[in-house]
């Protein structure tokens, strides 16, 4: 769980705007005096690439003569709502994305 606290800390701070902190390769004894001392090795590309790539729910708003039509064609919200904020907001459209 470590590692994933830690990552999750990492990323926090990334969004924030925050410098991250390098990390410590050795400890002075008032650190480490009476405590259980471990290595973590974290990987911050990766998790960051997982939690910006991971799915959210998002509720939205639309007349019942609209959603009807769409539910009897079978449209899939997410990817239709996906694919316009890609185009709408003229980003780039990128694999796993």
């Amino acid at each position: 769980m470590a590692e994933e606290a830690a990552s999750l800390h990492v990323y926090g701070m990334e969004r924030d705007g925050e410098e991250i902190p390098s990390p410590s390769l050795s400890l002075s004894k008032e650190y480490t005096e009476g405590n259980v001392v471990m290595p973590v090795t974290m990987h911050p590309d990766l998790y960051r690439a997982k939690r910006d790539n991971e799915r959210i729910k998002t509720n939205i708003t639309l007349p019942a003569w609209l959603k009807r039509i769409a539910e009897e064609q079978k449209v899939n919200y997410s990817r239709l709502l996906e694919t316009a904020l890609i185009d709408y907001l003229q980003l780039p459209k990128q694999n796993g994305r």
